[in-house]
């Protein structure tokens, strides 16, 4: 998928060490966030200097430190209605709009191979559902199963443009800050470590998601609060199933 993605999107020589190099920042902003999470699998910093010698010696686009393990875990989340959670919260956090969509299960039979079109289809209908754009969104925690599935992620959430999402990394993350800059907003993304240092326990990989944008929404996400919980409208989710076979997208929105 990725060498279909360099090759559609004309990605020259030149730019190939931008490009190797946004990945690999990727793996560095997600370890350097799960540092302040608890519950991370990997609570250590990487160097992009790492990543890119692991790939080095894998002689492949993508190495050890691109990828996230497979790890034990379980999550449990609890839904009620707006009144019987209000009893229990001054801060409540509600699903403003969820969606799902499918594409082929044999990758090379999908008529587009540089995207999931499952996630671009789910995001579609779940902004549409919580009637607003995606410009309201300034958190996500999306399905990093490797640095590239984040990057693509940004582009079929339609955060960045088709192709470009590579470059938004680069000039982002340059300065190791934790946030995208995409137009002209800040994006927060996978604020617990993602899957790439949280941990991906499968089935309870898409729980520990939305408990991560609750948390953050709720303005209880302590050291890696991103902004005052006030400033966080809306928050969202994409979990996957399969190489990109199903998606789903769930908007939560603080209040409701």
């Amino acid at each position: 998928m990725l060498r279909e993605y360099v090759k559609k999107h004309g990605i020259s020589d030149s730019q190939l060490e931008t490009f190797n190099t946004a990945l690999a920042q990727i793996a560095v902003k997600n370890h350097r966030n799960a540092v302040k999470n608890e519950h991370a699998q990997y609570q250590r910093e990487i160097s992009v200097e790492t990543v890119l010698k692991e790939r080095k010696k894998a002689n492949k686009p993508l190495g050890l430190y691109d990828f996230a393990p497979v790890s034990d875990g379980a999550t449990a989340l609890v839904l009620a209605s707006s009144e019987l959670a209000r009893k229990h919260s001054n801060v409540t956090v509600c699903v403003a709009g969820s969606a799902s969509a499918t594409d082929y299960v044999t990758y090379p039979a999908r008529e587009e191979r540089t995207a999931f079109m499952a996630s671009t289809i789910a995001m579609r209908n779940a902004l549409k559902m919580a009637n607003i754009k995606v410009d309201d969104i300034h958190i996500a925690e999306v399905y990093d199963q490797s640095t590239f599935l984040e990057m693509v992620s940004l582009e079929d959430m339609c955060f960045s443009k088709r192709g470009a999402a590579w470059q938004d990394i680069a000039e982002s993350l340059k300065e190791n800050q934790s946030f995208y800059r995409t137009g002209d907003k800040e994006l927060f993304v996978n604020t617990d470590g993602g899957l790439k240092a949280d941990g991906n326990p499968l089935g309870a990989t898409g729980g520990a998601q939305i408990y991560e944008i609750v948390k953050q929404l709720r303005g209880e996400a302590r050291d890696r609060q991103v902004k005052t919980a006030s400033d966080l409208q809306y928050g969202c989710v994409l979990e996957l199933e399969g190489f990109g076979t199903k998606a789903y997208v769930h908007i939560l929105k603080r209040g409701g």
